[in-house]
């Protein structure tokens, strides 16, 4: 009985710690790829909105400059 405890006491404090730490690192990979699809979301809508502008201008510029050969 007394090395029965003798091992809990030397062995379950790092076993609950290493469990306890990989719950952690687990839960904080989550949310930093929740995070970083969110960010690429966004990112992937400003380009987007940028491209639009950039081709509206591009529109603009073909117009002014066959305005302007007339």
């Amino acid at each position: 009985m007394e090395d029965l405890l003798t091992l809990i006491g030397n062995y379950a404090f790092p076993i609950v710690c290493c469990c306890a730490l990989f719950w952690k690192m687990d839960k904080d990979q989550k949310a930093q790829n929740d995070y970083l699809e969110k960010r690429d979301e966004l990112h992937r809508d400003e380009i987007n909105s940028l491209r639009q502008s950039l081709d509206n201008n591009t529109q603009a510029l073909l117009e002014l400059k066959a305005h302007i050969k007339e």
